[in-house]
């Protein structure tokens, strides 16, 4: 080894020479030689912590290990948030399982949530339902006199239709299919005072169109932006609606509040931060909103 080093210097510094370049120091070398070794050593140690990593029992991974725990002591129901005490199916739909359980699935409009369920409205509709958090939650604390849940997945609206059973308000449910522009507006015109909220994953501006379905000026909104599916999302919404509705912003959290978490133990504890937010937030693209959108009038 000290004599590759030197003859490398040697041929540097031959080079240098010919080139009318200061020779560099073998200290120099010694630099670049202790980095490459320790480059290699930290490589070989990844190696070993994903093996060593595979040795671990499923049961005892951070992810898995949470979700098992929350699931088996939530017991079927949700802990805490709006829709505190109500019954819920051990899966979720395209989200995470655990801060539905927990309440603190969508902190972010918990507050608006919780104003909007003592309002009286003629219907809710939920478009993008999933698996039915919000569309039996209103069902069965709001004061709606009917919901109209759309939902494209036929796993989901078996999951939801599963959810309501469980809650006994399957009856007060339309639990319909994909919503196009037609059909809401068909369901909007059923009734004189409308709630909407919409999570359909960056389609949002395509079907609240107010020049196709003009009824929506009346209706209260609550609209999950995707501006990770297009980056002026929020800001085109707020304008369509400037002159019919007031406009309030929430933005993403991308941290949580460990506190939350209601089934901590020693080992949720000692875990890094990114695990303790794993059962209280939703995983989400950091660049998502939701706007709640109240008409200036009613006419």
């Amino acid at each position: 080894t000290q004599k590759k080093l030197n003859s490398w210097v040697k041929m540097v510094e031959d080079s240098s020479r010919k080139y009318i370049i200061s020779p560099p120091t073998k200290s120099v070398f010694k630099i670049f030689w202790i980095k490459y070794h320790l480059k290699v050593s930290i490589t070989k140690i990844i190696k070993f912590l994903k093996y060593f990593k595979a040795l671990i029992p499923k049961k005892i991974h951070p992810l898995n290990y949470l979700t098992q725990r929350t699931i088996a002591k939530a017991n079927g129901r949700i802990v805490s948030g709006p829709f505190r005490g109500m019954q819920y199916i051990d899966q979720a739909y395209c989200s995470s399982i655990c801060p539905k359980l927990v309440g603190t699935y969508e902190m972010e409009i918990r507050e608006v949530i919780l104003q909007l369920l003592k309002e009286h409205f003629d219907a809710f509709i939920d478009i993008g339902s999933a698996e039915g958090y919000y569309a039996i939650g209103f069902a069965k604390y709001g004061n709606c006199k009917k919901v109209i849940s759309f939902e494209c997945s036929e796993e989901a609206r078996q999951l939801q239709f599963e959810l309501a059973k469980l809650n006994k308000v399957e009856k007060k449910i339309d639990l319909l299919g994909q919503c196009k522009c037609e059909q809401l507006q068909s369901e909007i015109n059923q009734n004189d005072k409308n709630l909407i909220l919409c999570d359909i994953e960056g389609y949002e501006y395509a079907l609240l169109d107010l020049e196709k379905i003009p009824e929506l000026k009346n209706c209260t909104m609550v609209i999950e932006c995707h501006n990770h599916v297009w980056d002026k999302m929020e800001n085109a919404l707020c304008t369509r609606f400037s002159n019919t509705h007031q406009a309030f912003s929430f933005p993403a959290k991308l941290d949580g509040n460990p506190y939350d978490y209601p089934f901590a133990n020693l080992y949720y504890k000692m875990m890094p931060r990114k695990y303790k937010n794993f059962p209280i937030l939703d995983q989400r693209a950091s660049e998502t909103s939701w706007i709640y959108l109240k008409p200036l009038r009613l006419n």
